[in-house]
Protein backbone atom coordinates (compact mmCIF):
# COMPACT_ATOMS: atom_id res chain seq x y z
CA UNK A 1 0.00 0.00 0.00
CA UNK A 2 2.81 2.44 0.91
CA UNK A 3 4.61 1.66 -2.40
CA UNK A 4 1.47 2.52 -4.34
CA UNK A 5 1.20 5.83 -2.50
CA UNK A 6 4.82 6.69 -3.32
CA UNK A 7 4.31 5.82 -6.98
CA UNK A 8 1.24 8.05 -7.05
CA UNK A 9 3.27 11.04 -5.89
CA UNK A 10 3.40 13.83 -8.45
CA UNK A 11 5.93 16.64 -8.80
CA UNK A 12 4.52 20.13 -9.14
CA UNK A 13 6.26 22.92 -11.01
CA UNK A 14 6.21 25.75 -8.46
CA UNK A 15 8.36 27.95 -10.67
CA UNK A 16 5.57 28.06 -13.22
CA UNK A 17 3.47 30.24 -10.90
CA UNK A 18 3.67 33.90 -11.84
CA UNK A 19 4.66 36.38 -9.13
CA UNK A 20 1.44 38.37 -9.59
CA UNK A 21 -0.59 35.37 -8.39
CA UNK A 22 1.52 34.76 -5.28
CA UNK A 23 0.70 36.08 -1.82
CA UNK A 24 3.94 38.10 -1.84
CA UNK A 25 2.56 40.28 -4.62
CA UNK A 26 -0.27 41.48 -2.33
CA UNK A 27 -2.64 41.23 -5.28
CA UNK A 28 -5.78 42.63 -3.66
CA UNK A 29 -8.05 41.13 -6.30
CA UNK A 30 -6.91 37.63 -5.24
CA UNK A 31 -5.94 38.03 -1.58
CA UNK A 32 -8.58 39.99 0.28
CA UNK A 33 -7.23 39.59 3.82
CA UNK A 34 -4.10 41.75 3.55
CA UNK A 35 -4.02 45.23 5.04
CA UNK A 36 -4.39 47.97 2.45
CA UNK A 37 -4.04 51.71 2.83
CA UNK A 38 -7.18 53.81 2.76
CA UNK A 39 -6.79 56.21 -0.13
CA UNK A 40 -7.37 59.79 0.86
CA UNK A 41 -7.44 63.08 -1.00
CA UNK A 42 -6.84 66.51 0.51
CA UNK A 43 -9.58 68.83 1.73
CA UNK A 44 -8.60 71.45 -0.83
CA UNK A 45 -10.93 73.81 -2.67
CA UNK A 46 -12.63 72.08 -5.61
CA UNK A 47 -13.69 74.97 -7.83
CA UNK A 48 -16.00 76.67 -5.36
CA UNK A 49 -15.74 78.33 -1.97
CA UNK A 50 -14.82 75.79 0.71
CA UNK A 51 -15.10 75.78 4.50
CA UNK A 52 -13.50 73.62 7.15
CA UNK A 53 -13.97 73.40 10.92
CA UNK A 54 -11.35 71.49 12.95
CA UNK A 55 -12.68 68.47 14.86
CA UNK A 56 -11.39 69.94 18.11
CA UNK A 57 -13.57 68.03 20.56
CA UNK A 58 -12.49 64.66 19.14
CA UNK A 59 -8.73 65.26 19.14
CA UNK A 60 -8.82 67.27 22.35
CA UNK A 61 -10.47 64.26 23.99
CA UNK A 62 -7.35 62.20 23.28
CA UNK A 63 -5.16 64.91 24.79
CA UNK A 64 -7.24 65.03 27.96
CA UNK A 65 -7.62 61.26 28.40
CA UNK A 66 -4.49 59.62 26.98
CA UNK A 67 -1.64 60.61 29.27
CA UNK A 68 1.17 59.43 27.01
CA UNK A 69 -0.17 61.55 24.14
CA UNK A 70 -0.51 64.63 26.36
CA UNK A 71 3.00 64.13 27.74
CA UNK A 72 4.54 63.94 24.28
CA UNK A 73 2.64 66.98 23.01
CA UNK A 74 3.60 68.96 26.12
CA UNK A 75 7.25 67.92 25.74
CA UNK A 76 7.36 69.00 22.09
CA UNK A 77 5.79 72.35 22.90
CA UNK A 78 7.99 72.85 25.96
CA UNK A 79 11.12 72.35 23.89
CA UNK A 80 9.77 74.55 21.08
CA UNK A 81 9.05 77.55 23.28
CA UNK A 82 12.25 76.73 25.16
CA UNK A 83 13.47 79.50 27.43
CA UNK A 84 11.03 81.94 25.87
CA UNK A 85 11.45 84.54 23.18
CA UNK A 86 14.11 87.18 22.63
CA UNK A 87 13.34 90.44 20.84
CA UNK A 88 14.48 94.03 20.52
CA UNK A 89 13.51 96.33 23.41
CA UNK A 90 10.87 98.11 21.30
CA UNK A 91 9.26 94.77 20.41
CA UNK A 92 9.40 93.55 24.02
CA UNK A 93 7.60 96.68 25.11
CA UNK A 94 4.72 95.80 22.77
CA UNK A 95 4.61 92.12 23.72
CA UNK A 96 4.79 92.81 27.46
CA UNK A 97 1.30 94.34 27.19
CA UNK A 98 -0.23 91.20 25.68
CA UNK A 99 -2.53 89.54 28.24
CA UNK A 100 -4.52 87.05 26.12
CA UNK A 101 -7.71 86.17 27.98
CA UNK A 102 -6.63 88.34 30.90
CA UNK A 103 -4.00 86.26 32.70
CA UNK A 104 -1.66 85.36 29.82
CA UNK A 105 1.69 86.61 28.65
CA UNK A 106 3.12 86.29 25.15
CA UNK A 107 5.12 83.16 26.01
CA UNK A 108 2.09 81.33 27.40
CA UNK A 109 0.02 82.35 24.36
CA UNK A 110 2.65 80.98 21.99
CA UNK A 111 2.77 77.76 24.01
CA UNK A 112 -1.02 77.49 23.94
CA UNK A 113 -1.21 78.10 20.19
CA UNK A 114 1.61 75.69 19.36
CA UNK A 115 0.15 72.95 21.57
CA UNK A 116 -3.37 73.40 20.21
CA UNK A 117 -2.14 73.27 16.60
CA UNK A 118 -0.36 69.98 17.29
CA UNK A 119 -3.43 68.49 18.97
CA UNK A 120 -6.03 69.24 16.29
CA UNK A 121 -4.03 70.62 13.36
CA UNK A 122 -5.08 74.25 13.70
CA UNK A 123 -5.04 76.95 16.38
CA UNK A 124 -6.60 80.41 16.27
CA UNK A 125 -6.19 83.65 18.17
CA UNK A 126 -7.89 86.98 17.53
CA UNK A 127 -5.46 89.77 16.61
CA UNK A 128 -6.66 92.88 18.42
CA UNK A 129 -5.40 96.28 17.26
CA UNK A 130 -3.43 95.23 14.21
CA UNK A 131 0.05 94.13 13.20
CA UNK A 132 3.38 95.38 14.47
CA UNK A 133 3.27 98.44 16.70
CA UNK A 134 -0.54 98.42 16.48
CA UNK A 135 -0.81 95.05 18.22
CA UNK A 136 -2.79 95.39 21.46
CA UNK A 137 -3.67 91.82 22.34
CA UNK A 138 -3.80 88.24 21.10
CA UNK A 139 -6.80 86.29 22.37
CA UNK A 140 -6.86 82.47 21.95
CA UNK A 141 -10.05 81.03 20.41
CA UNK A 142 -11.74 77.62 20.41
CA UNK A 143 -10.72 75.80 17.18
CA UNK A 144 -14.01 73.92 17.20
CA UNK A 145 -15.91 77.19 16.76
CA UNK A 146 -13.84 78.44 13.81
CA UNK A 147 -14.54 77.96 10.12
CA UNK A 148 -11.68 78.37 7.67
CA UNK A 149 -13.07 79.96 4.50
CA UNK A 150 -11.19 79.44 1.22
CA UNK A 151 -11.92 80.82 -2.24
CA UNK A 152 -12.47 78.54 -5.22
CA UNK A 153 -8.93 79.34 -6.34
CA UNK A 154 -7.62 77.80 -3.13
CA UNK A 155 -6.59 81.09 -1.53
CA UNK A 156 -7.54 81.86 2.05
CA UNK A 157 -10.49 84.26 2.18
CA UNK A 158 -11.18 84.64 5.91
CA UNK A 159 -12.77 83.01 8.92
CA UNK A 160 -16.14 82.62 10.62
CA UNK A 161 -16.64 82.04 14.32
CA UNK A 162 -19.77 80.04 15.08
CA UNK A 163 -21.42 81.11 18.34
CA UNK A 164 -24.46 79.74 20.15
CA UNK A 165 -26.06 82.51 22.20
CA UNK A 166 -29.25 81.53 24.06
CA UNK A 167 -29.85 78.75 21.55
CA UNK A 168 -29.45 81.08 18.59
CA UNK A 169 -26.63 80.10 16.22
CA UNK A 170 -24.74 83.04 14.77
CA UNK A 171 -21.61 83.39 12.62
CA UNK A 172 -19.14 86.19 13.23
CA UNK A 173 -16.93 86.87 10.18
CA UNK A 174 -13.23 87.71 10.50
CA UNK A 175 -10.84 89.03 7.90
CA UNK A 176 -7.83 86.78 7.40
CA UNK A 177 -5.51 89.47 8.79
CA UNK A 178 -7.53 89.57 12.03
CA UNK A 179 -6.78 85.96 13.00
CA UNK A 180 -3.44 84.46 14.04
CA UNK A 181 -3.76 80.97 12.57
CA UNK A 182 -1.19 78.20 13.02
CA UNK A 183 -1.61 75.39 10.47
CA UNK A 184 0.34 72.34 11.62
CA UNK A 185 1.92 70.00 9.07
CA UNK A 186 -0.17 71.18 6.11
CA UNK A 187 0.35 69.13 2.94
CA UNK A 188 -0.37 69.84 -0.74
CA UNK A 189 -3.43 72.09 -1.16
CA UNK A 190 -4.96 71.17 2.20
CA UNK A 191 -6.93 74.06 3.71
CA UNK A 192 -6.22 72.96 7.27
CA UNK A 193 -3.53 71.39 9.43
CA UNK A 194 -3.15 67.71 10.27
CA UNK A 195 -3.63 66.63 13.91
CA UNK A 196 -0.81 64.72 15.58
CA UNK A 197 -3.49 62.48 17.10
CA UNK A 198 -4.80 61.42 13.69
CA UNK A 199 -1.87 59.18 12.78
CA UNK A 200 -1.42 58.08 16.41
CA UNK A 201 -5.07 57.14 16.98
CA UNK A 202 -4.69 53.40 16.37
CA UNK A 203 -1.64 53.14 18.66
CA UNK A 204 -3.34 55.19 21.38
CA UNK A 205 -6.37 52.89 21.29
CA UNK A 206 -4.17 49.82 21.68
CA UNK A 207 -2.35 51.37 24.63
CA UNK A 208 -5.57 52.38 26.39
CA UNK A 209 -7.18 49.00 25.73
CA UNK A 210 -4.31 47.01 27.23
CA UNK A 211 -4.06 49.39 30.21
CA UNK A 212 -7.79 49.16 30.90
CA UNK A 213 -7.75 45.38 30.44
CA UNK A 214 -4.80 45.18 32.82
CA UNK A 215 -6.65 47.30 35.35
CA UNK A 216 -9.63 44.92 35.27
CA UNK A 217 -7.36 41.88 35.43
CA UNK A 218 -5.50 43.07 38.53
CA UNK A 219 -8.74 44.25 40.12
CA UNK A 220 -10.16 40.75 39.67
CA UNK A 221 -7.28 39.33 41.70
CA UNK A 222 -8.63 41.26 44.69
CA UNK A 223 -12.32 41.32 43.81
CA UNK A 224 -13.01 38.15 41.82
CA UNK A 225 -16.36 37.31 40.26
CA UNK A 226 -18.01 34.86 42.66
CA UNK A 227 -20.28 32.05 41.44
CA UNK A 228 -22.49 30.74 44.29
CA UNK A 229 -24.75 27.77 43.49
CA UNK A 230 -27.84 27.99 45.73
CA UNK A 231 -30.18 25.09 46.28
CA UNK A 232 -33.30 26.92 45.22
CA UNK A 233 -34.78 28.36 42.05
CA UNK A 234 -37.11 30.74 43.86
CA UNK A 235 -36.17 34.26 42.70
CA UNK A 236 -37.37 35.80 45.98
CA UNK A 237 -35.15 33.55 48.06
CA UNK A 238 -32.20 34.10 45.70
CA UNK A 239 -32.72 37.87 45.93
CA UNK A 240 -32.80 37.77 49.73
CA UNK A 241 -29.63 35.65 49.86
CA UNK A 242 -27.89 37.96 47.37
CA UNK A 243 -28.71 41.02 49.48
CA UNK A 244 -27.34 39.41 52.65
CA UNK A 245 -24.21 38.17 50.88
CA UNK A 246 -23.56 41.61 49.37
CA UNK A 247 -23.95 43.24 52.79
CA UNK A 248 -21.59 40.75 54.41
CA UNK A 249 -19.05 41.10 51.59
CA UNK A 250 -19.16 44.91 51.69
CA UNK A 251 -18.66 45.07 55.45
CA UNK A 252 -16.26 42.08 55.53
CA UNK A 253 -18.46 40.36 58.10
CA UNK A 254 -19.04 36.65 58.68
CA UNK A 255 -22.19 35.17 57.20
CA UNK A 256 -23.86 32.06 58.55
CA UNK A 257 -26.13 30.08 56.24
CA UNK A 258 -27.80 26.68 56.60
CA UNK A 259 -25.74 23.93 54.99
CA UNK A 260 -28.70 22.84 52.89
CA UNK A 261 -28.85 26.31 51.25
CA UNK A 262 -25.23 26.71 50.11
CA UNK A 263 -22.36 24.27 50.02
CA UNK A 264 -19.15 26.26 50.46
CA UNK A 265 -17.26 23.71 48.37
CA UNK A 266 -19.38 24.67 45.34
CA UNK A 267 -18.47 28.38 45.50
CA UNK A 268 -16.15 29.44 42.67
CA UNK A 269 -14.07 32.60 42.46
CA UNK A 270 -13.20 33.70 38.94
CA UNK A 271 -10.33 36.20 38.72
CA UNK A 272 -9.00 35.92 35.15
CA UNK A 273 -9.90 33.60 32.27
CA UNK A 274 -8.06 30.28 32.23
CA UNK A 275 -5.07 30.12 29.84
CA UNK A 276 -5.14 33.89 29.34
CA UNK A 277 -1.91 35.88 29.03
CA UNK A 278 -0.93 36.98 32.54
CA UNK A 279 1.78 39.43 31.54
CA UNK A 280 0.58 42.19 29.20
CA UNK A 281 3.70 44.29 29.78
CA UNK A 282 5.66 43.22 26.66
CA UNK A 283 2.73 44.19 24.46
CA UNK A 284 2.26 47.47 26.34
CA UNK A 285 5.99 48.21 26.19
CA UNK A 286 6.02 47.56 22.44
CA UNK A 287 3.17 49.99 21.87
CA UNK A 288 4.59 52.74 24.07
CA UNK A 289 7.97 52.49 22.33
CA UNK A 290 6.26 52.55 18.95
CA UNK A 291 4.23 55.57 20.04
CA UNK A 292 7.36 57.51 20.98
CA UNK A 293 9.01 56.55 17.70
CA UNK A 294 6.01 57.48 15.55
CA UNK A 295 5.25 60.82 17.20
CA UNK A 296 8.90 61.86 17.05
CA UNK A 297 9.66 62.34 20.74
CA UNK A 298 12.48 59.95 21.73
CA UNK A 299 12.84 58.24 25.08
CA UNK A 300 16.14 59.41 26.56
CA UNK A 301 15.91 57.13 29.60
CA UNK A 302 15.06 53.73 28.12
CA UNK A 303 16.74 50.50 29.20
CA UNK A 304 18.68 50.25 25.92
CA UNK A 305 19.84 53.87 25.96
CA UNK A 306 23.48 54.60 26.74
CA UNK A 307 24.99 57.99 27.47
CA UNK A 308 26.53 58.14 24.00
CA UNK A 309 23.37 57.10 22.16
CA UNK A 310 21.26 59.47 24.27
CA UNK A 311 23.41 62.39 23.13
CA UNK A 312 22.98 61.48 19.46
CA UNK A 313 19.23 60.99 19.90
CA UNK A 314 18.98 64.33 21.67
CA UNK A 315 20.94 66.03 18.87
CA UNK A 316 18.57 64.56 16.26
CA UNK A 317 15.57 65.68 18.32
CA UNK A 318 17.09 69.16 18.55
CA UNK A 319 16.96 69.48 14.76
CA UNK A 320 13.23 68.74 14.79
CA UNK A 321 12.57 71.30 17.51
CA UNK A 322 14.69 73.98 15.87
CA UNK A 323 12.77 73.46 12.63
CA UNK A 324 9.55 73.91 14.61
CA UNK A 325 10.96 77.08 16.17
CA UNK A 326 11.87 78.51 12.75
CA UNK A 327 8.34 77.82 11.55
CA UNK A 328 6.77 79.48 14.60
CA UNK A 329 9.08 82.50 14.36
CA UNK A 330 8.15 82.87 10.68
CA UNK A 331 4.41 82.75 11.46
CA UNK A 332 4.79 85.42 14.15
CA UNK A 333 6.71 87.60 11.69
CA UNK A 334 4.27 87.08 8.78
CA UNK A 335 0.99 87.28 10.70
CA UNK A 336 1.85 89.67 13.55
CA UNK A 337 4.60 91.77 11.99
CA UNK A 338 6.83 90.97 14.97
CA UNK A 339 10.41 89.66 14.93
CA UNK A 340 11.27 87.23 17.73
CA UNK A 341 13.89 84.56 18.37
CA UNK A 342 13.05 81.37 20.27
CA UNK A 343 15.97 80.01 22.23
CA UNK A 344 16.47 76.25 22.40
CA UNK A 345 16.39 75.04 26.06
CA UNK A 346 19.80 73.36 26.06
CA UNK A 347 21.95 72.44 23.09
CA UNK A 348 23.99 69.25 23.28
CA UNK A 349 26.29 70.26 20.41
CA UNK A 350 28.99 71.95 22.57
CA UNK A 351 29.22 68.86 24.77
CA UNK A 352 29.60 66.63 21.70
CA UNK A 353 32.44 68.83 20.46
CA UNK A 354 34.12 68.55 23.86
CA UNK A 355 33.68 64.76 23.81
CA UNK A 356 35.25 64.64 20.35
CA UNK A 357 38.27 66.57 21.63
CA UNK A 358 38.66 64.13 24.53
CA UNK A 359 38.32 61.15 22.20
CA UNK A 360 40.90 62.72 19.91
CA UNK A 361 43.38 62.90 22.77
CA UNK A 362 42.71 59.28 23.74
CA UNK A 363 43.08 58.02 20.18
CA UNK A 364 46.16 60.09 19.48
CA UNK A 365 49.30 58.13 18.50
CA UNK A 366 51.66 58.15 21.50
CA UNK A 367 54.95 60.01 21.22
CA UNK A 368 57.75 57.43 21.34
CA UNK A 369 60.55 59.86 20.41
CA UNK A 370 62.21 61.15 23.64
CA UNK A 371 63.81 64.03 21.72
CA UNK A 372 60.45 65.27 20.43
CA UNK A 373 58.40 67.61 22.56
CA UNK A 374 54.63 68.11 22.17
Amino acid sequence: MSIQKIEATQIGNLSSATYSTKAQSFNESIYKDFWTVTERDTDGAAGGEAEYTPDWSRWHGYYRQVSIFAAHIDKKTSFTIGKGYEAKPAIKKILDKIIGWGKDDFNSILENQDKTAKICGDSFAEIIGGKGVKLKNLKPLNPGSMKIVVEGSGMLKGYKQVLDVDGIRTEVPFKKEDIFHLVWNRTANEIHGIPEAERMESTMKRIMEVQNDQRVMFHRYIVPVTMIPVKTSDTTEIGAFSAKYTQAYTKVEPMMVPDEVVNVKDIKHISIPQFSVHDPMPYLRFNTEKFAEDIGVPDFTGEKITEASAKIIYLAFQQTIERNQRWLEAQVRIQLGIEIDLEFPASIAPELVEDEKKDGQLNKTPNLDPTKKE
